[in-house]
């Protein structure tokens, strides 16, 4: 089991994108089905569209994106037997050490389940055996309410399309030249177009986290932002 699960891990991290933009994993996410909430999220840190098959699973990779621990990932990537069957836990992600880690993604309502319960605990226990850490994880975990909802927009604004580092500094830099007092939403844009930059870097300076302002409250054209260097 050992082997088969490295091998797994091996192939997937290696795996390219196909014509279609997307990283496939072992079972592959069937889209456009009707009632399905199937779906690809463009994913910066892969470089390429990640299948889903749940709004939770969409929401993990918004929080896998916010991540700075985390390097990659990939869904349905590995097949463990189990029975006379199959499991294919929900992700597999490597953090920035190289260190893997299993994910599975449920709602909290199920979690409890006999079937579920079970699958979890063999799913803990064959990766325990190859000092694997596996987890599940539920809406619970992720972001709620207006952070969520900001979180996302800044990210599918601007932190998806992956902006070179030397800019995302060169915004730090340019905010912390800027009066404290002028350090708000409408007045930075107007700063970062000024210098004929696309207005969409400062969504990505968010996301990088040089710049910060309160989740909690929705962003406007006042929000105060900081410089984190």
């Amino acid at each position: 089991m050992r082997s088969l699960i490295l091998n797994q891990i091996a192939e997937a991290l290696s795996n390219q994108p196909g014509l279609d933009g997307t990283l496939h994993g072992k079972r592959r996410i069937k889209q456009g089905k009707h009632g399905s909430r199937a779906s690809l999220f463009y994913s910066a840190k892969n470089q390429a569209f990640i299948p889903v098959e749940s709004r939770f699973e969409l929401s993990f990779c918004y929080e896998l994106e916010a991540n700075k621990r985390v390097h990659k990932y990939r869904t349905q990537a590995l097949e463990i037997p189990y029975r006379h069957s199959s499991l294919y836990p929900d992700f597999l992600i490597v953090d920035t050490e190289g260190t893997p880690s299993v994910r599975e993604v449920k709602a909290f309502a199920h979690i409890d389940s006999a079937v579920n319960m079970q699958k979890a605990e063999y799913l803990t226990a064959t990766f325990g055996r190859v000092e694997i850490d596996f987890d599940v994880v539920t809406e619970r975990d992720f972001w709620s309410g207006q952070e969520k909802i900001n979180r996302i927009m800044v990210y599918n604004r601007g932190g998806r399309l992956s902006p070179s580092s030397q800019l995302i500094t060169f915004i730090a830099e340019l905010v912390s030249a800027m009066d404290i007092k002028n350090r708000i939403v409408h007045r930075v844009r107007d700063e970062i177009q000024h210098h004929n930059l696309p207005h969409y870097l400062l969504e990505a300076a968010i996301c990088d986290g040089v710049l910060q302002c309160d989740m909690r409250l929705p962003i406007s054209a006042q929000t105060r932002l900081e410089v984190v260097l």
